[in-house]
């Protein structure tokens, strides 16, 4: 079964900017699967990194991902196969 990540629910408007502190306690205190943070979240490491140096920086990935640019130092093909879903 697979789960939307935030990226994926951010992108699609069901989710908020700050709802991301949900999702990073449910993966420390309830998920118990293999995929790193930045994963669970649906981001690249390079998009982890820069969100982590400014939490504001959600839309920038976002609008970098919806007009085609590289986001965050990755290609929009990764980050788009990263941001969706996990498995």
């Amino acid at each position: 079964m697979s789960r939307r990540t935030f990226i994926g629910l951010l992108a699609a408007g069901e989710a908020r900017p700050e709802g991301i502190l949900d999702h990073v306690e449910e993966w420390h205190d309830r998920y118990d699967g293999p995929l790193e943070l930045h994963e669970f979240l649906g981001m690249t490491e390079p998009e982890y990194d820069r969100w982590m140096r400014d939490p504001k920086a959600l839309e920038t990935i976002l609008e970098a991902r919806r007009s085609g640019r590289p986001s965050a130092g990755r290609g929009v093909r990764e980050a788009r196969r990263v941001g969706d879903r996990i498995h």
